[in-house]
């Protein structure tokens, strides 16, 4: 496996950035990260989480 970070991205809508991150024991912390256009250069924002997920437990918006 890749170990504890930033796992593999998967579907997501457009805008949202949502890749699990890998906390090890097969737990995964899923994140949703806003990304702004590029033109506008703003950092990425953290607008939510939802922690105790398996590493294939299905993406949802929440």
């Amino acid at each position: 496996g890749r170990g504890p970070g930033l796992a593999e991205e998967r579907p997501r809508q457009p805008g949202w950035a949502g890749p699990p991150v890998d906390v090890g024991d097969e737990k995964c912390v899923h994140l949703r990260v806003f990304r702004s256009l590029p033109h506008e250069t703003k950092p990425l924002t953290l607008h939510a989480y939802q922690t105790n997920k398996a590493k294939h437990d299905e993406l949802t918006y929440f």
